[in-house]
């Protein structure tokens, strides 16, 4: 991920001149979000309106930095417990953030890997084998990156067996795909879980 914007020490030396720069650099309305909470009528709407209206436009300004490319890593944290948490990722860097449509398909794609009683992840692993108390999969979706996450609770003697498992079942549905049978039962799956939400 992205590294530490700062220590205690460093964000505290911060002061109102750092905080004016920053906004003189980086304010645009055009890219802003106003949200108001409370109990607020329509006089201070028209107000808050107005005071908004002020704020002069912004020229160039600077992107954000993205989001370091992703590097393998592998951190264990060791427990005097026979309980582990094994969580997997993988970035997405060739796939677009900004696509609706894409937005869609790895909702339905991470159902079908793992978001649900029938879904391969939870088949294969806790149903079939018993490796797992439970799994499963989401997609991160940051404002400049995707990526699947799979996460599981499990035995720590099964660790190692679950995570080989886990990787060759992403490899295949990466490599062949989802089956129309499951892309349906996704779909409804999906679309029962948004209506109750």
């Amino acid at each position: 991920g992205r590294g530490i914007v700062g220590t205690a020490e460093s964000v505290a030396r911060l002061g109102h001149a750092h905080v004016v720069a920053l906004l003189d650099r980086q304010w645009d309305p055009r890219r802003a979000i106003a949200v108001v909470a409370g109990k607020i009528g329509a006089q201070d709407s028209a107000s808050l309106m107005r005071i908004l209206e002020r704020m002069p436009e912004a020229g160039e300004y600077e992107e954000a930095l993205p989001a370091p490319s992703a590097k393998r890593r592998v951190l264990v944290k060791k427990k005097s417990t026979g309980q582990s948490y094994l969580r997997l990722y993988w970035p997405m860097p060739e796939v677009s953030i900004k696509d609706i449509n894409v937005d869609a398909a790895l909702v339905i794609f991470s159902r079908i890997l793992g978001g649900g009683m029938s879904s391969r992840l939870q088949e294969e692993i806790r149903v079939k084998r018993g490796l797992c108390y439970d799994i499963d999969s989401y997609p991160i979706m940051d404002f400049d990156h995707l990526g699947l996450s799979v996460e599981s609770g499990l035995q720590s003697n099964c660790c190692l067996e679950a995570y080989e498992l886990i990787k060759n079942i992403v490899a295949e549905f990466a490599d062949t795909g989802p089956t129309e049978g499951e892309v349906r039962r996704a779909k409804t799956g999906a679309t029962g879980a948004f209506a109750r939400a």
